[in-house]
């Protein structure tokens, strides 16, 4: 599958062969299902994100995961699919990481299973122990991702205070760089709301922001 993967990429039908499994994703038989979304979360580097007509290849991958999930996998399965494919995502890639647990939120979207089989506050406990390990506990540089992609991290990430210990996770986080870098601490305010301290609903509108931009 990933050499398949990859060929497409080579010949430029990347985003064409997804496009067609998420036309035909519920033809798929559901014990392929972890295969394939393994496949496609640790293959994450390949895709591009440049808009095209459709959605990029970094996008459709993301929808095809959680359609499998949603749509094919077996209901009991579907909790532990998503731990995996959460799983496959490499230290440099949170941001899919994310992305995928965002699209899980009933919120807004047009899910038919995940809402109801699924622990929706375990899989955001999930990313967030990956967030904390790599971007406290070893210090990884959240800053230098693009602008958008630490930024909606970021506000991710601090939606969830009841997770835990996630809220002073994050102050330290941001005192770190900022004492690295004042920088980091402009670029966050310019796109926060001034004046406001870090409460839960600061954080919604910094996501909010940052899924516009």
């Amino acid at each position: 599958m990933i050499r398949s993967l990859i060929e497409s990429k080579e010949q430029g039908k990347l985003s064409s062969l997804f496009q067609k499994l998420l036309i035909f994703v519920r033809g798929i038989d559901p014990a392929r299902v972890r295969s394939i979304l393994i496949t496609i979360a640790s293959s994450v580097p390949l895709f591009s994100r440049a808009d095209g007509n459709l959605w990029s290849e970094y996008d459709n991958a993301a929808t095809l995961i959680i359609w499998l999930v949603d749509r094919v996998a077996e209901k009991e399965r579907m909790q532990d699919l998503l731990f995996e494919a959460l799983e496959a995502v490499d230290d440099e890639h949170l941001h899919f990481a994310v992305k995928l647990v965002f699209s899980c939120d009933p919120i807004g979207s047009r899910l038919d299973r995940i809402p109801s089989y699924c622990d929706i506050g375990k899989l955001r406990e999930k990313v967030a122990a990956r967030l904390k390990d790599f971007y406290i506990t070893r210090r990884g540089d959240l800053s230098s991702l693009p602008g958008s992609d630490w930024i909606f991290i970021l506000a991710q990430w601090g939606i969830y205070f009841e997770l835990g210990d996630v809220k002073r996770d994050i102050e330290e986080l941001i005192v770190r760089k900022t004492n690295e870098s004042p920088a980091f601490l402009g670029e966050l305010l310019r796109r926060f709301f001034p004046g406001e301290g870090f409460g839960e609903e600061s954080y919604r509108g910094l996501a909010d922001c940052a899924i516009r931009t």
